[in-house]
């Protein structure tokens, strides 16, 4: 699990936040975050008063990275990017979730080391991270100002012909309400971007690879622009189907073989192939080394086999 808690005995009164970056070899900042977040508990609830003094048992909440031998595609001295697997989160969701890309970060760079942008944990390929906080700074205020070139591959049902941008504005849905994971394409939404060209088609599985360039940064941006352009991408279970087999898939009510069977592939068909970016005065560009096209060869062989 990327969270472990352990139990402290104070003998002397310190005050919790000094105790903190003692122990764990943090920032002042960094331990009135974990306070704040309350991670530290005295007799089971969370003590947020991060200038007093404690003494006596306390429990802390904190991240211990689990390595399962994820290498980094590319390592530079201010940053480093791996190749994620699809199924894998990039950070951990809840308190006790199990494993993500956020262990081999931490183990392999440190405390500093962070996420520079997210893909979702169905999406396969290219993700960037930063060695420092400084340096994370200066990176994100690229992904900010749209200086970040994002190359995405999918496999989406139907024929699509050239080249076009999807121009949908999107809004989050609450997620206490059914399916509120679900983002919808909503006029009050945000302003949401993402250029599309066909690479090839296949009439025999009635399938095309596009290329998927995200202009702007939404949750589920390119699954949702591609669905409701009428080209769902195979193998996604939340967009470009029916709200019964949503709902099964999120109760995790399905194997493998069922979601090819109810979304035409057993994982989404979605891939970060490449990304490309500025850092002090040199652009960088890398490549996925995953065998995506396999995967899709795979995907369209099953659903031949299937209209046959």
């Amino acid at each position: 699990m990327a969270f472990v808690q352990k139990t402290f005995h104070l003998h002397t009164p310190t005050p919790l936040f000094l105790f903190l970056m003692r122990e764990f070899s943090i920032s002042q900042k960094e331990a009135q975050k974990w306070i704040d977040k309350g991670r530290v508990r005295i007799q089971g609830e969370p003590f947020l008063d991060k200038s007093a003094r404690v003494s006596g048992e306390l429990e802390v909440l904190f991240f211990r990275p689990d390595s399962r031998g994820l290498e980094p595609l590319f390592i530079a001295p201010f940053f480093a990017l791996f190749d994620k697997p699809a199924d894998l989160l990039v950070h951990p969701k809840g308190t006790f979730e199990h494993y993500s890309l956020m262990d081999e970060v931490r183990l392999r760079f440190g405390q500093e080391a962070d996420l520079a942008h997210r893909i979702d944990k169905e999406t396969s390929g290219i993700v960037l991270i930063t060695r420092s906080k400084k340096e994370g700074a200066i990176l994100k205020i690229n992904f900010f100002n749209r200086e970040v070139k994002k190359c995405y591959w999918a496999l989406v049902r139907g024929k699509m012909e050239g080249e076009r941008i999807l121009d949908f504005p999107l809004k989050a849905q609450s997620k206490r309400l059914d399916l509120g994971v679900r983002m919808r394409v909503d006029e009050k939404g945000k302003s949401s971007l993402t250029q599309i060209k066909a690479l090839d088609y296949e009439a025999l599985s009635d399938t095309t690879l596009v290329e998927a360039s995200p202009l702007t940064g939404r949750t589920h941006q390119i699954r949702l622009h591609l669905a409701h352009a009428g080209y769902p991408i195979l193998g996604d279970p939340l967009y470009g189907t029916s709200d019964e087999l949503s709902r099964a898939y999120l109760e995790q009510a399905m194997d493998q073989e069922e979601r090819r069977r109810c979304f035409g592939a057993s994982r989404l068909m979605l891939h970060a192939q490449g990304l490309g970016f500025p850092y002090k005065g040199s652009w960088y560009e890398i490549v996925s080394g995953q065998d995506f096209l396999g995967e899709v060869e795979g995907a369209r062989e099953a659903l031949r086999q299937f209209r046959s």
